[in-house]
Formats: structure tokens, C-alpha cells, sequence
């Protein structure tokens, strides 16, 4: 599959990008650290509790279903599914 001009571009640009990223990070670091680690202290306080209440809330709704499912299951102590009978 041949590669085109404007994939070669952003590749390179991407190389670039990332030289001068790596190179810069010493001072970058020094000069936004304390925003860098507040943002992310609280981006995962965030995302913790948004993860809490979304497993909550499909535990709630999935609740039900699960119920009705096994109720709608066979039960294993009938003896309709036997080794012997050869059905799994």
C-alpha cells in the first residue's frame, strides 16, 4: 500500500513534534508543573466518582434481567440435563 505525500507530512511533523517535546520537558516541567499535577489530581478525583455512578447506574438497571433470568433458567438439581443422557 503506497504511502502519500500528506501522510509522510504528518508523520514527519509528528516525529517533530515529539523531538522537541522530549527535549523541552525538563523546562516545561519546571515551569507548569504545579498546574500539570493539580489538573491531573483532579481529573482523576473526577473520573473515579463519574465511574462509580456509571457502574451504579448499569448495576440498577441490569438488576432486573439478571432476576428474570434466573428465574427463566433451569435449575441443575431437576436432573433434565444428565452426562449420561448424552445432552450438555
Amino acid at each position: 500500500m503506497p504511502v502519500t505525500r500528506s501522510e509522510v507530512a504528518f508523520f514527519t511533523a509528528g516525529v517533530l513534534v515529539g523531538a522537541f517535546g522530549h527535549a523541552a520537558y525538563p523546562k516545561l516541567k519546571e515551569k507548569f508543573g504545579g498546574l500539570l499535577e493539580a489538573a491531573m489530581a483532579g481529573a482523576g478525583d473526577g473520573l473515579g466518582d463519574g465511574y462509580a455512578e456509571i457502574a451504579r447506574t448499569v448495576a440498577e438497571r441490569f438488576a432486573p434481567i439478571k432476576e428474570a433470568a434466573r428465574s427463566a433458567a433451569p435449575s441443575q438439581t431437576n436432573g433434565s440435563h444428565t452426562a449420561e443422557a448424552g445432552v450438555f
